[in-house]
């Protein structure tokens, strides 16, 4: 058991990494005036079985589609975020997007390499510590299980 909570943490780490290091990259991508096309709020159900049961979760996620043009070529993005997190609530969600309306214009940030990856709002840095919790608490649990093996051993 402590070695799949290892497992889940060190990927959740990597997870959060990743999305930790694009905001880094995307903090310093230059921006263009764009427009934006849909505003909105994606409802994500999660169902699961436990004991029997069938459990669901909800969660909520800003929906967006905008239009910029970079070098005048044309480009459109759905990004909100750095996080590309699975959702938040209904009510944290919405007051993110809240300044947000279809036709109104927003700046654009977007990868000078790659001017079709791009985001809307660069400056949410993602929360990175979740992951490192998740391994600190499979490695506890796998020195107490070695120590309690012991502990029944002798």
């Amino acid at each position: 058991m402590a070695i799949i909570f290892a497992v889940i943490g060190v990927r959740a780490a990597k997870v959060r990494s990743d999305r930790l290091a694009f905001w880094n990259s995307a903090k310093n991508w230059p921006s263009v005036s764009g427009k934006l096309l849909e505003v909105g709020i994606d409802v994500i159900t999660k169902r699961r079985n436990v004991e029997d049961r069938l459990l669901s979760d909800t969660y909520y996620r800003p929906r967006i589609a905008y239009s910029y043009s970079v070098g005048g070529r044309a480009h459109k993005g759905a990004r909100f975020d750095c996080s590309e997190s699975l959702g938040d609530t209904q009510i944290r969600t919405r007051a993110r997007i809240s300044k947000y309306s279809p036709g109104d214009s927003a700046d654009i940030a977007y990868d000078p390499d790659d001017p079709d990856n791009s985001v809307l709002a660069r400056g949410n840095k993602p929360e990175a510590g979740e992951g490192l919790l998740s391994i600190y608490l499979g490695f506890s649990s796998a020195i107490f299980l070695v120590a309690m093996g012991v502990r029944i051993l002798t």
